[in-house]
């Protein structure tokens, strides 16, 4: 294994019971293979085969997984390597964590899953919970936050557990604020870490953490009926995977018709009759999921107007205040103020 001198914490290196579990580490080679890395390069320069990559041993060390991410980042120039890692987790990640995280009601009750369940998963770190007025937040304490890989590391935990949730709740998680110890990256666009977190960030803070509303906790887990185990999961009719994308892709910029339809890999016409059939028009769902995205906004995030504008896919935040008045008859600031006065 080729490893940066230095890498781990004295008190921690050597110890046979830091470890990671295989599965955990898929997450992070889906991401590299994403952002285009090389599957053969990234085995070459951690010394072992690609199918040890690909089948990993049911633990893996600590070591080995920092140098994974070390590698991945250099090969594939990813800046935001952990960001995208996050955006990769999924059940199967989390192994008996995952199974138990299924089986909750509500995000509340998933998230002490992760409080009890996180130590079979991995020895990076360690969560708890604190309560705030009207919210909770998830705290993190990362065991390597000296690593040179630490941003990385505590990026991808934070953003696999708000991605993970929005899997569990079928919607995106609406965050209040998420914090970082790390500072905040130069080559880092703040726009980056609000399409992932779904929420301002805030760097060089005391802890690492996301802060979301009781509320939001309260949302039931949509997949606690269901055996599967990927994002599949979500549904399976053309709505329903339209849906998904969009909400994904909305914060890059409202997508083309002819980009969303290459997704499913249809033609234009067969796209457009394929929606027909299930009773649906593609700016119905575009609007659809405009409506409910920017109304979880306003009542459970810190965002102002034009960054919620710029999530959803506008290209003025004129055009978000017409759309929401418009739909709602009242403007996202008016909505915004009722939410609160009514919470």
């Amino acid at each position: 294994m080729k490893y940066t001198h230095g890498s781990t914490p004295a008190k921690q290196r050597g110890k046979p019971d830091q470890f990671v579990m295989g599965p955990y580490s898929q997450a992070l080679l889906a991401a590299f293979l994403e952002q285009g890395g090389e599957l053969e390069a990234l085995a070459s320069s951690v010394g072992v085969a690609s199918s040890q990559l690909c089948q990993p041993a049911s633990k893996i060390s600590v070591d080995h997984y920092l140098g994974l991410f070390q590698q991945a980042k250099m090969l594939s120039g990813d800046e935001f390597l952990g960001l995208h890692t996050g955006q990769h987790m999924h059940a199967a990640t989390f192994s008996v964590l995952g199974q138990a995280l299924l089986k909750a009601n509500t995000l509340g009750e998933a998230l002490q899953q992760v409080l009890a369940l996180e130590g079979f998963v991995h020895t990076l770190g360690h969560s708890e919970v604190l309560r705030e007025p009207g919210a909770v937040r998830f705290v993190w304490q990362c065991h390597y936050q000296l690593h040179p890989q630490a941003r990385e590391l505590v990026e991808s935990v934070l953003a696999g557990i708000i991605h993970f949730a929005k899997q569990l709740a079928g919607r995106p998680i609406p965050v209040l604020q998420s914090t970082f110890v790390h500072g905040q990256p130069k080559v880092a666009s703040l726009a980056a870490y609000r399409q992932i977190c779904h929420s301002r960030s805030h760097f060089s803070q005391p802890q690492n953490s996301i802060l979301v509303a009781d509320e939001v906790l309260a949302w039931p887990n949509k997949m606690a009926q269901t055996q599967e185990v990927t994002p599949d999961a979500l549904g399976s009719t053309l709505k329903q995977k339209v849906i998904h994308y969009l909400e994904e892709r909305l914060a890059l910029g409202n997508p083309p018709l002819s980009e969303v339809a290459a997704q499913y890999h249809l033609t234009l016409r067969t796209f457009q009759r394929r929606l027909d059939r299930e009773g649906t028009q593609y700016i119905q769902i575009l609007n659809e999921v405009r409506r409910r995205l920017a109304k979880d906004y306003l009542l459970y995030s810190t965002m102002n107007t034009l960054e919620i504008s710029q999530m959803l896919g506008f290209k003025e935040q004129s055009s978000f205040n017409h759309f929401f008045s418009d739909n709602l008859n009242m403007t996202p600031t008016e909505y915004r103020r009722c939410g609160k006065e009514k919470s």
